[in-house]
């Protein structure tokens, strides 16, 4: 069983393929708390690799009260780490991972056979599937083949660090959301938002310099901001005590973490605005990131990610320019 302070653990089921498609829905047992590190999986090409769980056994039905878990692209097949850093308390657990691209796993003949198991972790065979980002919550697993996750799962039992980390996310989220002790406040248009002046400068070396004592804003423990929407202010305000971005964050957000500095802020938002891309909106997504290519390389990298290859492509102009800023950002500039 587990003791803290073991090193990192592996436990491996198979690599013998012989089968593809988009995902696996498989079932784990933990015998004792872990923390999931990673899954190393088995891809068939580039892709876009989905991690998702729920609690309980895989049982008949699909179910709801999915988690995703992860959310990255691989940039070529093979054996590929997934990070998930994830603490699983004892119990049972159905897993779904899948990729754009499929996943590459092996014939089995039952669901309740296990595939894999040690003193901590027991990994059964599940059900192949052509689900891959979306899960339909209302159907069963009514013409999933029986198949063998290919992967291996690293853990760790040092549960302490992560139950830690979870206590201060939950702090920083509680002072989000209770302003009773805040004192400082930005005005943004018509609307307000009370803060705490420590937590707007450990995020921002911007937000920082306004708030010493001989700047205006720490004087008036005011801060005005004009050039954005209040709904974008709220949306930094989240990211900044929760580390959460908001579903639908676009490029005036983006604007907004580059011209503060946001620590951490400008790759999740820019993945979530890749994710977001269509054949409507990619033309404008690149004129708008035009300010950027040149003092923020992270709003480079993003557009020659392989999930951009989910959409259609866009017009020869526009593809000539997605290629000359990856090439800026690969040459540094």
């Amino acid at each position: 069983m587990c003791s803290v302070g073991q090193m990192t653990q592996i436990l491996q089921t198979t690599f013998k393929g012989g089968n593809r498609l988009q995902g696996i829905y498989f079932q784990v047992d933990v015998l004792d708390d872990i923390n999931l590190v990673s899954l190393t999986g088995s891809f068939a090409d580039a892709g876009h690799v989905y991690v998702h769980m729920r609690n309980g056994s895989i049982g008949e039905q699909v179910g709801g009260n999915w988690r995703l878990l992860q959310s990255t692209p691989v940039e070529s097949g093979g054996q590929k780490n997934v990070p998930i850093g994830q603490v699983f308390v004892r119990g049972s657990y159905t897993l779904h991972v899948a990729c754009s691209s499929s996943i590459i796993y092996s014939d089995a003949l039952s669901i309740h056979d296990v595939l894999a198991q040690d003193d901590n972790l027991m990994i059964y065979n599940g059900w192949g599937t052509a689900d891959c980002d979306k899960i339909p919550l209302d159907r069963d697993y009514s013409g999933c083949p029986c198949r063998s996750w290919n992967g291996i799962v690293e853990y760790r039992c040092e549960v302490e660090s992560v139950y830690r980390d979870q206590h201060l996310r939950r702090w920083a989220s509680v002072m989000h959301q209770d302003t009773t002790f805040a004192d400082v406040e930005i005005k943004c248009g018509n609307q307000s938002f009370p803060a705490h002046r420590v937590a707007l400068a450990s995020a921002s070396p911007v937000f920082a310099k306004m708030l010493q004592s001989s700047m205006k804003e720490a004087q008036t423990r005011s801060i005005v901001i004009e050039d954005v929407s209040p709904e974008v202010v709220a949306k930094a305000l989240r990211f900044m005590y929760t580390g959460e971005v908001a579903d639908d964050v676009d490029i005036e957000s983006l604007g907004f973490a580059h011209k503060y500095d946001i620590t951490g802020m400008m790759q999740p938002v820019s993945s979530k605005i890749l994710k977001n891309l269509s054949p409507e909106n990619v033309s404008a997504t690149v004129r708008s990131l035009r300010p950027y290519k040149r003092s923020q390389a992270e709003a480079d990298a993003w557009l020659l990610a392989p999930g951009a290859t989910r959409c259609t492509p866009p017009p020869k102009s526009e593809t000539e320019e997605l290629v000359q800023l990856g090439f800026q950002h690969a040459q540094g500039n």
